[in-house]
C-alpha cells in the first residue's frame, strides 16, 4: 500500500484509528510543541506504517504531523525535560478523564492534552523511507 495517510478524528472511536497507526512512533520531547496562542499542540513523530507491513523487511517508516486543536492544558507525567532530544517511544494514544487525550509512551512518560471538543489530525510528511526492523512487542513487555 502506498499513500500518505491524512486522518482527522473528532470522536474517541475515530481516535482509536489513529493510535492504531502510530503505535511505535518516534518522537523526541524537542520535536514537541504546544502554541498557546493558537489553542494547538503538534508533534512530528517518526511513525511505523502499519497500513502497508507485511510479515517481512523492507518495512516503512515516515515522518508524520499529529496534531490537536482546541487545546486549553497540556501536562505532563514522567517526562525528563532535562533530555529533549532522547527519543521517546509511543505505546498508544488514549481517551483520558473528561476531555483529555494520554500520550502513553514508553517508560511511564506520559502527555496529557485537554481539548474541547475532541479534533486529532494525523498528517504523513513527506516520503516514507525503508527498514528492515519492525517493532516487537514480546509477550509480557507490557505493551
Amino acid at each position: 500500500m502506498s499513500g500518505r495517510l491524512k486522518l482527522r478524528a473528532t470522536s474517541v472511536e475515530e481516535l482509536q484509528v489513529i493510535a492504531a497507526c502510530v503505535q511505535d512512533a518516534i518522537a523526541p520531547l524537542s520535536d514537541m510543541t504546544w502554541m498557546r496562542d493558537q489553542s494547538r499542540f503538534a508533534l512530528v513523530l517518526n511513525r511505523f506504517r502499519w497500513e502497508c507491513a507485511g510479515d517481512t523487511p523492507p518495512f516503512e517508516r515516515t515522518h508524520t504531523m499529529l496534531s490537536f486543536q482546541n487545546v486549553q492544558a497540556v501536562r505532563t507525567r514522567n517526562v525528563d525535560r532535562n533530555r529533549p532530544d532522547e527519543p521517546l517511544s509511543l505505546l498508544t494514544l488514549a481517551a483520558g478523564e473528561d476531555t483529555a487525550v494520554d500520550l502513553a509512551f514508553a517508560g511511564g512518560a506520559t502527555v496529557r492534552i485537554e481539548s474541547e471538543p475532541l479534533d486529532c489530525i494525523l498528517d504523513d510528511l513527506g516520503e516514507p523511507w525503508p527498514t528492515v526492523w519492525r517493532p516487537d512487542h514480546a509477550e509480557g513487555d507490557g505493551r
